[in-house]
């Protein structure tokens, strides 16, 4: 059976229908004093095909047949046409036609345009009905848009939301101004202005659609329900239940049995009632709110009554349950909570801890205030309760420009009231940190970084919720970075700054300080496979006189702490202060094809120093003065090294389409192997360690030439470096997992290490 299709203007109730228009006839006024009661509008199909003709006639009881034609559909923007009027009660079981009347005499043809025919590909309205209740418009990954696809926040998705694509998504402006669509199976209408559209129904009115099995309307009210499979569409919102209510003018429903989800947020819920309001905000009773899909629930509130405001980006709920698993495990009277990324105002979760150490915090509750000054500007205020050692206030001040970011934070506690092994006892205690970020340019900028404490037990006694970089050493510095280079071919960067670093520990030696550090690095495709790559720093460390850490000493017999004692300690090359010059350079060429590339390289690193506090006669090593090892004062004072590594890279690459469930990815299959050589170099005893350690053994460090971070030493090595790789990467490019797995081959023991007691020649 066809579907009965209507179209009205302006602030009209969604009932539209010639039979609840009979008291507003199509044409003038002048043209309707033709009309009697006895006599109506009757229409036929001219003969060309392409329109309609209107005559007045005698009026006929019973249903008026209208011209069979092909399904057609709304346009998707605002209508350009008013429905014909007809006088009288009629059921109508074919295609109705939506018209531009024009004013006519009596007996005079009038023309009906017919409304654009059904895009290709659209939606039928059951499926869409259908789809509503049994997805939620739940897609899998990859049935999403590239764009959702592209925004993640874990690490596997299995998918989102996705509203599908109807007429009126598109519209802008408040609906209530929209002209109304509606369509049917069949409809029933009053002359006193109610109607009934009974099978398939969908009414729509700007970005606003309503689809059901029944819909009782009003025109003089404005007043509607739908009853039976009720689905409400909004951008961004669905809705479904049992029934509805609905006012046309004012946009405001209830629903009862419902179900909600927000497409953007990712959020969904259930009701016994939701209502919502003509502002947009919803009310729910008995309702539950999530952000698992649909069947899975591995969290929820669920709470007595709730209200979202998705135009605020908050809602609140009373009566309040957190279930994880269908077990509660929260209860709260109040709680409100974010609908999307947009920042509030108000309390925090809080942290409760217990600690019955004689020397701990005993009970310990922090409650964090989150403070939203502006969209670029908050802060975070956090009073902290110890019933052991007293109280502390922590706050967090951030900022954002459109040139710069950075973020001012300090503690302050009362006075100590732990006694027994504390080195503060009944002291203020305090920590202050800034960070400062800022862009002078696009290719030019600077940062800044101020970390200070009371004391060097402050993090280990009290922690803190501060952006500090480093807890130990503490970092006091700023530096400015300019890159330059024309294009991808020839990147150079030069970074120049100061850096002031704090012991925070008790027994180890204090770090180097670094008065002026200088960095030049680039690199450089010559183009036919060949590249350059080079770095040059220049770094002055010094250090206090009496640096070196000796061992602890009892601070307080009382309260039996202890404190590490520094002063002039054994006399070897870790007294040196000075400068260091280093440079590294590589030239390599690259053969590469789209399933394989060989690269093989030459690297040069120099390192030179101009020490000071040290001398050949006062210089120890092994309890024997370099003076005996056949040094002099300039080997002492100006050491220097260089050395040559060579190396080989190779790899091949394999690909294949694979997936997950209903994830697409393009798995990647990637052997690589590299040997690298390097000679063994005597005499780097002589070099001091000011800022070199051997780095951690991981995948990334298989296909490094070094196996130390700094350049004061150049560790020898003969190895063959075996590995294999292979990622998951979906259609965008975005590498959803990798894996890999490898092992470094050693032909020759290596000699040289950082610790000395290790090396062996």
């Amino acid at each position: 059976m066809a579907k009965n299709i209507f179209i009205l203007r302006n602030k009209l109730p969604l009932v539209v229908t010639t039979g609840l228009l009979a008291s507003m006839p199509v044409l003038p006024a002048a043209a309707s004093t033709q009309l009697t009661q006895d006599t109506q509008w009757t229409c036929q199909q001219n003969t060309v095909g392409d329109g309609w003709q209107c005559n007045i006639a005698p009026r006929k009881q019973g249903p008026i047949p209208f011209a069979k034609r092909a399904a057609i559909a709304p346009a998707r923007k605002k209508a350009p046409a008013i429905p014909v009027a007809v006088e009288g009660q009629t059921t109508r079981e074919s295609n109705a036609l939506a018209a531009t009347a024009q004013t006519a005499p009596a007996n005079t043809a009038v023309s009906v345009l017919p409304v654009a025919p059904t895009a290709a590909g659209e939606t039928k309205q059951s499926e869409s009905v259908s789809d509503a209740f049994a997805t939620l418009d739940w897609r899998p990954l990859a049935l999403l848009p590239a764009a959702q696809q592209s925004r993640r926040s874990a690490l596997i998705c299995e998918g989102g939301y996705a509203e599908p694509d109807r007429p009126g998504l598109d519209y802008i402006g408040d609906p209530a101004d929209a002209p109304i669509f509606a369509e049917a199976d069949t409809s029933t209408y009053l002359e006193t202005g109610q109607g009934t559209l009974t099978g398939n129904v969908v009414v729509r009115q700007g970005y606003r659609q309503i689809e059901s099995d029944v819909a009782n309307m009003d025109r003089n009210t404005s007043e509607s329900n739908f009853i039976g499979n009720v689905v409400i569409r909004e951008p961004n919102m669905l809705l479904v239940g049992d029934r509805a209510d609905v006012n046309m003018d004012s946009g405001r429903a209830e629903l009862s049995n419902a179900q909600y989800v927000f497409h953007a947020e990712g959020s969904r819920g259930t009701a016994d009632k939701i209502t919502r309001r003509e502002s947009g905000v919803i009310d729910m009773e008995k309702a539950t709110y999530t952000t698992c899909k649909p069947g899975s629930c591995t969290w929820q509130l669920d709470a007595g009554e709730v209200e979202l405001n998705p135009a605020k980006g908050w809602g609140t709920a009373t009566n309040t349950t957190l279930e994880l698993w269908n077990l509660p495990v929260f209860y709260t009277p109040w709680i409100s909570f974010p609908l999307d990324d947009r920042r509030k105002s108000g309390l925090l979760f809080p942290t409760i801890a217990y600690d019955s150490a004689e020397d701990g915090n005993g009970f310990d509750y922090t409650q964090p205030i989150y403070w939203n000054i502006t969209p670029n500007m908050d802060a975070t205020i956090t009073p902290r309760l110890m019933t052991n050692r007293g109280g502390l206030v922590e706050s967090e001040f951030r900022y954002l420009t459109p040139s710069a970011k950075g973020e001012i934070g300090g503690a302050y506690t009362t006075a100590d009231k732990v006694e027994d092994e504390n080195l503060n006892y009944d002291e203020n205690r305090w920590v202050v940190n800034l960070k400062h970020e800022q862009n002078i340019a696009s290719n030019w900028s600077y940062k800044a970084n101020f970390t200070d404490t009371s004391d060097r037990e402050y993090f280990t006694d009290f922690g803190t919720s501060l952006n500090v970089e480093s807890q130990g050493p503490l970092k006091k510095e700023i530096y400015t970075t300019y890159k330059g280079g024309g294009d991808s071919s020839n990147q150079w960067e030069i970074s120049l700054g100061t850096q002031q670093l704090e012991n925070m520990e008790q027994d180890a030696d204090d770090p180097y300080n670094k008065d002026v550090d200088f960095d030049f690095k680039g690199s450089w495709d010559i183009g036919a496979g060949f590249g350059f790559d080079y770095a040059v720093g220049y770094t002055d460390f010094q250090r206090d006189t009496e640096w070196k850490y000796r061992r602890q000493v009892l601070s307080d017999l009382n309260n039996d702490s202890y404190k590490g004692e520094w002063g002039e300690g054994p006399n070897n090359i870790t007294n040196a202060v000075g400068k260091r010059l280093n440079t590294d350079s590589t030239v390599k060429y690259r053969f590469q094809n789209t399933y394989s590339f060989v690269e093989p390289g030459i690297q040069l690193r120099t390192v030179n120093y101009d020490l000071k506090r040290v001398d050949a006669e006062s210089i120890y090593l092994e309890g024997k003065p370099f003076a005996q090892y056949g040094y002099d004062n300039k080997d002492v004072q100006k050491p220097s090294t260089a050395g040559a590594t060579y190396y080989l890279d190779s790899g091949l690459f394999f690909d294949r389409a694979t997936s997950f469930g209903d994830m697409k990815f393009t798995q990647t299959l990637e052997p690589r192997a590299k040997y690298v050589y390097t000679a063994h170099i005597d005499d780097q005893d002589l070099n001091p360690n000011f800022d070199s350690s051997e780095g951690s053994f991981s995948y990334s460090s298989l296909w490094k030439n070094d196996r130390f971070s700094g350049p004061d030493r150049i560790g020898d090595t003969n190895h063959l470096a075996l590995g294999i790789t292979s990622r998951f990467l979906e259609d965008n490019g975005f590498e959803r997992f990798r894996f890999g797995i490898g092992q470094i081959f050693y032909f020759k023991e290596r000699k040289l290490y950082i610790d000395q007691t290790l090396n062996s020649g």
